[in-house]
């Protein structure tokens, strides 16, 4: 094979970084892309236009939920935290998942029988079986804040009874869809579950 010529080497070098830099701008148009729906829809022919507005709404969207926490959590941060509803914890198990999981609350673990106490004052909505929760205490608290203990093995209130902060509501339990006894635990914020870890002190 005859050798190259300096000319012929310096034309596969510059064909060979062409390809490179036409692949690396393919791979990060096919990254960049978004489907044409709602604010990223657009008849601008300027691909560049439109990826800057797709960037800006999609900054919007990851912006919303912070803001949203942080409304949420004002209005008790501003006076007290919430208390852990159990004093002999052995561990959580089970973490909040929010909006589209499978998990509305947590789950600490505890002994069957141990005290289930009231995280605030407030006034009990209901005190029941209730299904897959089992034996059930929801609790109303000020500025729109609500309290469920569920599982529990016995009840120790009854619906629309006043209850103090850190009074014993219930005994832990495995009632309903539960394998082993626990408090599963839900905060609700003017009737929307939220992030109990955002509230317990």
């Amino acid at each position: 094979m005859s050798k190259m010529s300096g000319q012929q080497q310096e034309v596969i070098i510059a064909i060979a970084i062409a390809s490179f830099v036409l692949l690396g701008a393919a791979a990060f148009s096919a990254e960049e892309s978004v489907p044409a729906t709602g604010d990223c829809a657009s008849g601008d022919r300027s691909v560049a236009a439109n990826h800057a507005r797709c960037r800006a709404h999609s900054e919007r969207a990851r912006a919303a939920p912070k803001s949203e926490s942080s409304t949420r959590r004002s209005p008790l941060r501003a006076t007290s935290k919430l208390l852990l509803p159990c004093a002999r914890p052995i561990g959580i198990t089970g973490f909040f998942r929010g909006r589209g999981g499978k998990h509305d609350g947590i789950d600490i673990n505890a002994a069957a029988g141990t005290p289930v106490l009231a995280s605030e004052a407030g006034m009990v909505r209901s005190a029941e079986w209730n299904g897959g929760y089992g034996k059930d205490v929801v609790i109303d608290h000020p500025n729109g804040l609500r309290t469920r203990y569920a599982h529990n093995s016995v009840l120790l209130v009854t619906r629309g009874q006043r209850v103090r902060r850190g009074q014993r509501i219930a005994l832990v339990g495995a009632t309903g869809h539960a394998t082993g006894p626990h408090i599963h635990y839900e905060v609700f914020l003017h009737g929307t579950r939220v992030n109990p870890f955002l509230y317990l002190q």
